[in-house]
């Protein structure tokens, strides 16, 4: 029976001209690692954390974080605040504190 359609389908079927289109290429999104992730659970409560413990980035700005270490539910930042101090942080289900 395919072998009829297809008979079918091509007899007397005018010829067309297929004209190539561009078609969009879907570029690869950013690589997920250890050491690099893309999202950070607790990284927005992190800065807050360390901007309560008189910690300011550079030129007195809001402090950067940096994913230090990843486990379960619990994330630890580092960074280091107007001055040279480096400060760590521990983060638990969204509550973050300063390491001594």
């Amino acid at each position: 029976m395919s072998l009829w359609l297809l008979a079918a389908c091509s007899h007397d079927a005018p010829t067309r001209q297929l004209t190539p289109t561009a078609v969009p290429i879907a570029q690869p999104g950013p690589t997920t690692s250890a050491t690099t992730p893309t999202a950070l659970r607790y990284r927005f409560e992190a800065e807050r954390t360390a901007m309560a413990a008189q910690c300011q980035g550079p030129n007195h700005s809001r402090p950067v974080v940096t994913l230090t270490h990843r486990h379960g539910m619990m994330e630890w930042y580092e960074t280091v605040c107007d001055g040279g101090r480096i400060l760590r942080l521990r983060c638990d289900i969204g509550a973050c504190k300063a390491l001594p």
